[in-house]
């Protein structure tokens, strides 16, 4: 595969939230664009948590500095466990506007059974998140294969960090 770019906002969606004895919270996931240092000063979204980057592993090595594509543990001070989950998108303060309300582009699969109703609710996966919300379709349902342009309502209390360009997966709820 091409290299991910390692230009852009730095985002890093955790999959992983545990603490180490002597260092605190850490968080684990896939870097998947930008850069990031020791030092940097990070805020999590959607929870908009700020703090800085102390220290930072890529497959178990320490480094001073992880790109886009690769691993990244990531030690967030002054965090608490429970303050984060999986799901939450680690990136650099105030570079991210989380939202409740997506306009997307979607493709309905060409195996499904029966057509997309122009209203639905749907799990929404998108990095390491997993929530709920309603899709609206602008136009009619969507035959299997179909593609059509919709916003998707997320239900959840807390907005989601997406991008335009952002690829997702949607299930029946």
């Amino acid at each position: 595969l091409p290299p991910r770019p390692g230009a852009g906002l730095l985002r890093v969606p955790i999959d992983r939230v545990f603490t180490l004895r002597g260092f605190g919270t850490v968080v684990t996931g896939t870097i998947t664009s930008g850069a990031v240092a020791v030092g940097d000063e990070v805020e999590v979204y959607p929870r908009r948590l700020a703090t800085r980057v102390r220290g930072l592993h890529v497959h178990g090595v320490a480094v001073e500095r992880a790109t886009a594509g690769q691993r990244a543990a990531i030690n967030l001070p002054g965090l608490a466990v429970e303050d984060l989950a999986r799901g939450d998108v680690v990136g650099h303060a105030g570079a991210l506007a989380p939202s409740h309300l997506l306009d997307v582009r979607l493709r309905h699969v060409a195996a499904a059974t029966a057509p997309l109703p122009t209203r639905s609710k749907v799990l929404v996966h998108h990095g390491t998140a997993q929530v709920q919300a309603t899709l609206v379709i602008a136009g009619p349902p969507v035959p299997p294969g179909g593609e059509a342009v919709a916003q998707l309502r997320v239900d959840r209390a807390t907005p989601l960090a997406a991008l335009p360009g952002d690829c997702f997966l949607l299930r029946g709820f």
